[in-house]
């Protein structure tokens, strides 16, 4: 197991040092969090501005909360922002899919090209959005009715089913164009055949990114200790940690969620029997995948074939008119 898991780690650093040769494809990652900081800013803007007299009358008076109509329009906002938001991670990690795929195989295709390929994915994508919003609200709105420890049980075992079955979901979706549910079943079937490379990997690109976020940290108090001792600078001192601090954030949160998902589409490849890129050492992946026991060898979930066409060696694009 934890052979499997230090296999994982490898295996995500060298995805992590391909990312790091075309710096481009950690752009999806930032694209995508400014358009659902744009999209969250429009839909809860609107509410703020519709309901600003209302607002200001209940914070200046001794009554507290919504009404009625209000609280009904916020759930039915905070249901389109989910649906838009969650269309528009999973749109960009197609498109990122795209780019990374193109580059593995030698062909370097620029954003504009990757999301227009991105845009035969927008029924599956919008299917998945409604469907992985309803259960996130109704997730929620379950977790409002428990107390204590029953709610923490059940916000715990919501959260974990739930990420088993997000894991390999966009992996799924991007190769075989499939329904949310279809795409979590073979998610959660695919993380259980292959636990330990999963986590490690992940893992890996987590803790790379808070080694990252932590370096931030530890630059904003050494600003603010030389803001203590030198008081004329003060003012700039403390100015430079708060932007460090931003900086190494972004930084740390794009470098591990754009190495988290194309590892993830990297093992789904290989765990389905679709090869790997030639930049991966295979034995290196065969150590780490281990299918439970009675698991085919051979089949679409356990295979350990690398001869397949996801990963051609001749320089050409093979996803060029299959999007």
């Amino acid at each position: 197991m934890f052979e499997r898991l230090r296999n994982g780690w490898r295996l995500s650093s060298q995805v992590r040092k391909k990312i790091f040769s075309d710096k481009a494809l950690l752009y999806y990652s930032i694209l995508s969090a400014i358009i659902i900081i744009v999209e969250a800013s429009a839909i809860f803007g609107s509410f703020i501005s519709i309901n600003i007299g209302t607002l200001s009358s209940t914070s200046s008076s001794s009554s507290s909360g919504f009404s009625n109509a209000q609280t009904g329009e916020l759930i039915v906002l905070l249901f389109l922002f989910y649906v838009v938001s969650s269309f528009t991670s999973a749109y960009m990690l197609m498109a990122l899919y795209i780019a990374f795929k193109s580059y593995s195989n030698g062909v370097k295709i620029g954003i504009g090209q990757a999301l227009s390929q991105a845009s035969s994915y927008v029924g599956v994508l919008l299917e998945w959005a409604v469907f992985y919003s309803i259960v996130i609200m109704l997730i929620r709105m379950l977790e409002a009715r428990f107390r204590g420890v029953a709610g923490a049980l059940f916000g715990f075992l919501a959260s974990a089913t739930l990420s088993i079955g997000l894991m390999f979901a966009f992996p799924v979706i991007y190769e075989q164009k499939t329904g949310p549910v279809t795409a979590m079943k073979l998610s959660a079937k695919t993380f259980i055949s292959h636990f330990g490379s999963s986590v490690g990997g992940i893992a890996y690109s987590d803790l790379y990114g808070i080694m990252i976020i932590l370096l931030g940290v530890v630059i904003f108090i050494a600003m603010i200790g030389v803001a203590a001792v030198v008081p004329s600078i003060s003012l700039g001192a403390v100015l430079a940690g708060v932007a460090a601090l931003i900086i190494f954030i972004v930084a740390g949160a794009v470098i591990a969620s754009t190495t988290s998902s194309v590892f993830r589409l990297v093992l789904y490849d290989y765990a389905s029997g679709r090869g790997l890129p030639d930049w991966l050492d295979e034995n290196l992946v065969k150590n780490a995948l281990v299918a439970k026991r009675g698991s085919s060898r051979g089949g679409s979930m356990g295979g350990f074939t690398s001869d397949e066409t996801s990963y051609s060696n001749d320089g050409t694009n093979p996803y060029s008119g299959k999007l």
